[in-house]
């Protein structure tokens, strides 16, 4: 009976089974926030970012998500006026303010599986000198629901399990990462799942599945060619307790902050070639996956869009603003 959800959990990516349990991104390092919490408000511009990816296109059923993020950066002077409805005159600080505000909104689907979560996070900033060092703590919330209609149990098969349970879970969880970023590099480390929740449909008290703890170290350096080019380096380093790593290594190039390209290679067999351009406040951003195996022979590799919207306008300018 409860064979059919082995194989289902074992697709979450629980228990000793090696799978891709979080959320998947290639132009991570264009919304860090989407990996660190520590990154929300860590610009000073207010940021809406909007990311839709197809994995494996051309696979039934292949890993898609879909998500949304805003950010922002909390000033004393907005502060005041949210408090003070009357916006009368009173000495307000011309500093940005320390601390960050950020939400997080995705739908990440796998074969039977849609994952749902909601994350609200508060960051901190501190400036120093010639750089800036965060801190972000994250509190999510994730449901994880079995499509019943999709399970082919063969004909006139029955199961108990599937039969009497609505075959979704909902489970709180904290995340937390410290960012430190300069004019000219940054680096970061983030924990997701830190309290590893169990995973529990209904009556039948499965704790013994549990989200895995997932570690993520990331960093880059930006070299200034000359006052047109820029290329950047960069790497992400990506495991859990069970030491299941995964390596982003990747280098782009930025011409006038207003066009970029670049490749990546991620261990595991796939090369990332990504470009993307600035328009006004407008950001846009593309995609594609290679993958050197089996999967690549059925698909027509996967596609990843992104879209961002910077609002605002800090009342100092920082020297550690991303630039491109």
């Amino acid at each position: 009976m409860r064979n059919l959800m082995m194989m289902v959990l074992g697709i979450i990516g629980w228990g000793n089974v090696v799978a891709q349990q979080t959320p998947l991104y290639s132009q991570y390092m264009f919304n860090k926030f989407l990996v660190n919490p520590a990154i929300a408000g860590s610009e000073g511009y207010t940021a809406i970012n909007v990311t839709a990816r197809e994995q494996w296109l051309g696979i039934s059923d292949a890993p898609r998500t879909h998500s949304i993020s805003y950010q922002t950066r909390i000033s004393p002077k907005s502060l005041l006026n949210f408090l003070d409805f009357s916006r009368s005159s009173r000495p307000t600080s011309g500093t940005m303010g320390n601390v960050g505000l950020g939400a997080f909104l995705y739908n990440d689907h796998r074969g039977l599986i849609d994952q749902t979560g909601l994350q609200l996070t508060y960051a901190y900033h501190l400036e120093m000198d010639e750089l800036q060092l965060s801190f972000g703590l994250t509190t999510s919330i994730t449901q994880f629901k079995i499509n019943k209609n999709k399970i082919n149990l063969g004909e006139n098969a029955q199961d108990q399990l599937i039969d009497n349970n609505q075959l979704n879970s909902i489970s709180p969880d904290f995340n937390f990462g410290v960012y430190v970023t300069s004019t000219d590099y940054y680096a970061g480390f983030s924990v997701t799942d830190i309290m590893q929740s169990s995973v529990k449909f209904e009556n039948d008290g499965m704790n013994n599945y549990r989200h895995l703890r997932h570690y993520n170290l990331m960093g880059g350096y930006r070299f200034q060619l000359n006052k047109e080019y820029a290329i950047e380096p960069g790497v992400q380093v990506k495991t859990t307790e069970q030491l299941n790593a995964q390596l982003d290594l990747s280098t782009r190039m930025y011409y006038r902050d207003l066009y970029w390209g670049g490749i990546s290679y991620r261990t595991g067999g796939a090369v990332i070639a990504m470009f993307g351009m600035r328009y006004d406040r407008f950001y846009f951003g593309y995609a594609y996956d290679y993958s050197f195996n089996s999967l690549q022979n059925s698909s027509m590799g996967s596609h990843e869009l992104m879209v961002t919207l910077k609002l605002g306008k800090v009342s100092r300018k920082l020297k550690w603003l991303e630039r491109f």
